[in-house]
């Protein structure tokens, strides 16, 4: 049960039985994840779909003789069989009464195929009575899913009559079963986005900034997020608005500042940034686009601060690609999701139609760009 993810194990425990954990050693496990990818792995830990079947009752009308039955279940390429049940007479013929579930792991729509058989009970009259001690197939079914939630729910069906190889043989076949169906759909992933907002450091730094014809030093109170950076003035610092932000996206890297093209202290470091996350619009027109060299020069107010907002930024640069390289697998999962779903509705002639995928939940797939008064 540990290996299920905990919407899953909510959701098979509600079965109500009380031995929950000897009745799982027909679970198979492989396959795609929807609700969680593992930070450590790049495939996914579980599959989407769980299927569950419970066999309750074979009852066949054709004979009152006893059989020892035997129910097989087979998912693709995976086949699993019961234990042998004996039945019992009863005024409509014979019944085998079982309590067995099994679970197959699903990842696209699918077929469960069912097959009854029944090994005939010796008598003391034997084949006197004309009865047969050969393995007989009661009945068989063919059920079609597509990968859609569906409540375990008690369900009875009436078996295909088997097609004998020799015609010779044929007995009669007037068989049905009761069983329990459920199939789980693990929900679509839901992205912890925490870490853009988290704090990662903050404090003093002093910006060169260009304004109308000349540049100049100014001190800003720096948020360093785990998707920005976030500049507001020195002296009132988080209790007014931001004035300049930096997004993480656009930012290449943390060096030396070049001394022969600023006149820097020695605390100071360049940011650099990609041309295409500075915003153009608002930059003067005097200013040609070919002088700037795309960094961020900045300073600190000691040298041990150098060291600490150095390994700060770095270190929220390596955050911040993982988070969005694990951003990337979680939006590959869904539309993978979606695309089964899709295929499953098509295939099965379901009305429902597939949800748009939104490149971010609840924001837009763009982010903000680089104040032009920033860059040099």
């Amino acid at each position: 049960m540990d290996q299920f993810s905990p919407q899953r194990r909510a959701w098979i425990q509600t079965w109500g039985q009380h031995n929950v954990n000897t009745e799982l050693s027909n679970v198979l496990k492989s396959g795609h994840a929807w609700d969680s990818v593992d930070p450590n792995q790049s495939t996914p830990i579980e599959a989407a779909g769980l299927l569950f079947v419970k066999l309750m009752q074979v009852t066949n009308r054709a004979t009152s003789k006893i059989f020892d039955v035997e129910w097989s279940l087979r998912v693709g390429n995976v086949e699993r069989t019961s234990y042998p049940t004996r039945s019992y007479k009863d005024n409509t013929g014979n019944t085998a009464t079982m309590n067995e579930i099994f679970l197959f792991d699903v990842n696209e729509p699918f077929q469960l195929e069912m097959t009854v058989t029944g090994n005939p009970v010796p008598t003391k009259f034997g084949t006197m009575a004309g009865f047969s001690n050969h393995l007989q197939t009661l009945g068989q079914l063919d059920l079609s899913f597509c990968l859609e939630t569906m409540d375990k729910s008690v369900r009875t069906y009436k078996l295909r009559r088997p097609i004998p190889e020799d015609s010779s043989k044929a007995f009669k076949s007037d068989c049905e079963v009761v069983v329990m169906i459920g199939l789980h759909v693990l929900e679509e992933p839901i992205e912890d986005r925490s870490w853009e907002t988290e704090v990662l450091y903050q404090g003093f730094l002093t910006f060169m900034t260009r304004g109308g014809r000349m540049t100049s030093w100014k001190r800003y109170w720096a948020v360093l997020e785990g998707r920005t950076l976030k500049l507001y003035d020195a002296e009132y610092q988080l209790k007014r608005d931001v004035v300049g932000v930096v997004p993480l996206a656009y930012v290449q890297g943390v060096e030396p500042p070049d001394y022969d093209k600023v006149d820097v202290v020695a605390n100071a470091f360049s940011i650099l940034v990609d041309p295409n996350g500075v915003d153009m619009a608002g930059m003067s027109s005097y200013v040609e686009q070919e002088e700037l060299d795309y960094s961020l020069y900045a300073y600190t107010d000691s040298a041990h601060l150098h060291e600490v907002w150095n390994a700060h930024l770095e270190e929220a640069l390596d955050q911040y690609q993982g988070n969005m390289g694990r951003r990337g697998e979680i939006q590959r999962a869904k539309m993978a999701r979606r695309a089964s779903q899709s295929l499953s509705r098509h295939s099965f002639e379901s009305s429902m139609p597939p949800s748009p995928l939104d490149s971010e939940e609840g924001g837009s797939s763009t982010t903000g760009m680089i104040d032009a008064r920033f860059v040099w």
